[in-house]
């Protein structure tokens, strides 16, 4: 099954593949790069090039995709190209939303945050949460989302799926038991509906409130 849920006002919709979804559901114009956890963002890249951020024209032609199993998937949409970041503890202290939301494109007009662990399940040690911008990080646990938005210029317009990919069963977790497969995450045009089974709420602006994101 593949669960969809549109970005308000932008003519995209988040698409998510977890562990009901074949891998044939997921749509040839969507781009996956081999991920190693830094915070290399690529211009227009092939499939599978190594980085762990992707920049497109928004032309419909190709566009990103993120692969997790407990990590968080940004996506960014800008007039004119749309991107997307893979961002674990790792990348998000070497600067991968930055890399993503540099200034040369501008202020997106929406950031959209998709399935990851949540801060209930995701403990860390000192060396982690040494790491850490964001302010009102659980003691010993470590709140991705939180992090990236404390990263993110204080007036952008950010989106949340609010799911724990280690909570849901629905979902690939590496913590839950090591999982080798992923979940498959990207962002397409409204049009591609891609036999959607089940399309999400999405819930808006979460910089009133850190930590578990609401509407």
């Amino acid at each position: 099954m593949i669960m969809g849920a549109r970005v308000p006002g932008t003519g995209w919709t988040v698409f998510v593949a977890g562990v009901s979804a074949l891998p044939t559901e997921v749509p040839d114009g969507a781009v996956f790069l081999r991920q190693v956890h830094g915070s290399r963002v690529l211009n227009s890249p092939e499939p599978f090039s190594e980085g762990d951020g992707m920049v497109f024209p928004a032309d419909g032609g190709r566009f990103p995709g993120v692969l997790t199993a407990d990590c968080l998937p940004v996506f960014a949409l800008w007039p004119g190209r749309v991107g997307c970041a893979h961002a674990g503890w790792r990348g998000l202290a070497g600067g991968v939303v930055e890399s993503l939301l540099k200034d040369e494109y501008g202020l997106p007009d929406a950031v959209v945050l998709g399935p990851c662990i949540c801060p209930g399940c995701y403990r860390v040690g000192e060396e982690v949460s040494r790491l850490a911008r964001g302010k009102g990080h659980p003691r010993g646990r470590f709140d991705l989302k939180l992090e990236a938005v404390s990263r993110m210029a204080p007036e952008t317009r950010v989106f949340n799926l609010d799911y724990c990919t280690l909570c849901d069963p629905g979902f690939h977790s590496y913590r839950r038991n090591a999982a080798t497969l992923r979940n498959r995450v990207w962002l397409a045009p409204d049009r591609m509906r891609h036999d959607i089974l089940q399309l999400e709420p999405i819930t808006a602006d979460p910089h009133e409130k850190p930590g578990r994101m609401h509407a």
